[in-house]
């Protein structure tokens, strides 16, 4: 502070901070954004031209999974969602080994199928026997996360 201003971070700088402290502590993000009440419908309003997508996938690439708290949502929870029609960002997860993420992902919205049929279906057909197996009964039940039972721990597991 000076001169009685106080003096506030950009959102990238805020952001990068926040992305370096998940690195060192994971479930720093996870709670920032919750307690943020991060949304995709306020967050362009208020961050302007911040690219959410490459820092998440940055900060998930380069961060350890968080654990489980009670009532806290995870940077995954943030994660499946922001990234529920993106086959790429999915297909990265994969690449990370974050294959719980993926999955949780890929089947969070059925309307979605469609424009994530290539990612689908070469999830469905992986040596992954967890991951295949989740992946083909959400494509033959098409619901809201149909088949991540065969998941272990689906936000804390592999």
């Amino acid at each position: 502070m000076q001169n009685g201003v106080v003096d506030v971070p950009s959102v990238d700088e805020l952001m990068e901070k926040i992305g370096a402290f998940e690195r060192k502590i994971p479930g720093i993000a996870g709670a920032f954004l919750q307690e943020s009440e991060w949304s995709f419908g306020t967050w362009a309003d208020f961050a302007g031209d911040f690219d959410m997508r490459h820092w998440m996938l940055d900060t998930l690439r380069h961060s350890k999974r968080e654990r489980s708290a009670p009532g806290q949502q995870t940077l995954d929870f943030y994660a499946h969602e922001l990234f529920q029609d993106d086959p790429d960002a999915i297909r990265a997860m994969l690449d990370m080994g974050r294959r719980n993420l993926a999955v949780l992902t890929a089947t969070q919205d059925p309307n979605a199928i469609n424009s994530l049929r290539d990612v689908l279906d070469s999830m469905a057909q992986s040596d992954d026997p967890v991951a295949s197996r989740a992946i083909q009964t959400y494509l033959e039940q098409r619901h809201h996360h149909a088949g991540c039972e065969f998941l272990p721990h689906p936000w804390f597991g592999q």
